[in-house]
C-alpha cells in the first residue's frame, strides 16, 4: 500500500481491495475477541519477546525486515521509475523516420499502436519506455500513437468526466503535429501532467515556436476535435 500511494502514486483495484479485506477481519477479530484484548496486551509482548529470542524467531525476524526494507529501499529502483521521471529524451528518435504522429518506416515488419492518455501517470512511463524500445530497434517496428483520453467529452468507452484536461491536450497535441512537432509538443505534456491548463498548453506551444495562430484555430476546429473522438 505504501509503495502504490507513494512510490507508483496509482492505485491497483484488485490490491486495494485485499488491504480493505484484511482491515475489516482485523476489525471483525478484534470486535469478536474483544473479552480478550486485555489478556492479549499483558501477555502478548511476553510471549513475542520469547519467540524472537529463539533461533527460528530471531532468523524469521531478519527476513522480514531485510524484505521490509528491500520493498521500498531496493525494488522500486530495479524494477521501476518515479512518477517524476517521466520526462522523455528525445535522443531516442534521432534517425528514426518520423511523420505526424508515427515513428519508424511503414514498411517495418512490427507494427505497434499505443492508446495513451496524457493525464495519465502509468501511459507516460509506458510512452518513455516505448521510445526506449524505438530506438533499440531502429526502424524495425512502425509506432502510431492513437488518442485514448479518459474523459466522456471526447472518449465513447468512457461514461464519466475523469481526466479533466486529457480531451484539451490531446486536441493540442494532434494541432502541433500538424506543424511537425507532435513529439517534443508530447513530451511536454507527459512530463507535465499536473500542468495541463489551457493556457500552460498554449505555453508549450510556445516553447515549442508553434504558430499559435494556427494552433489556435487548429484545436478550435471541429475536425480537430472529431479526429480525437474517432
Amino acid at each position: 500500500g505504501g509503495i502504490a500511494i507513494f512510490v507508483i502514486r496509482s492505485l491497483c483495484i484488485l490490491c486495494t481491495g485485499v488491504y480493505t479485506t484484511n482491515i475489516i477481519l482485523l476489525l471483525l477479530l478484534t470486535v469478536a475477541n474483544r473479552g480478550r484484548l486485555g489478556a492479549l496486551v499483558k501477555e502478548g509482548p511476553r510471549q513475542l519477546s520469547s519467540a524472537l529470542k529463539s533461533g527460528p524467531g530471531m532468523v524469521g525476524t531478519a527476513l522480514v525486515l531485510i524484505i521490509g526494507i528491500g520493498q521500498f529501499a531496493v525494488v522500486p529502483k530495479l524494477f521501476g521509475e518515479s512518477q517524476t521521471a517521466t520526462k522523455v529524451d528525445l535522443k531516442v528518435l534521432d534517425g528514426l523516420v518520423i511523420s505526424g504522429m508515427t515513428v519508424g518506416p511503414t514498411t517495418a515488419p512490427i507494427k505497434l499502436e499505443e492508446f495513451s492518455d496524457y493525464e495519465c501517470p502509468i501511459c507516460a512511463l509506458g510512452h518513455k519506455m516505448v521510445l526506449k524500445v524505438l530506438s533499440k530497434y531502429p526502424n524495425k517496428i512502425h509506432f502510431q500513437h492513437r488518442d485514448y483520453p479518459l474523459d466522456k467529452r471526447c472518449n465513447r468507452k468512457i461514461d464519466r468526466a475523469f481526466h479533466n484536461n486529457a480531451c484539451k491536450a490531446a486536441y493540442f497535441a494532434r494541432c502541433a503535429a500538424e506543424q511537425g512537432k507532435y513529439w517534443p509538443y508530447s513530451g511536454d505534456l507527459f512530463a507535465n501532467q499536473h500542468n495541463l491548463s489551457w493556457s500552460e498548453l498554449e505555453g508549450y506551444g510556445r516553447a515549442h515556436k508553434l504558430d499559435m495562430a494556427k494552433l489556435s484555430q487548429c484545436v478550435k476546429s471541429q475536425s480537430t476535435r472529431q479526429a480525437v473522438l474517432d
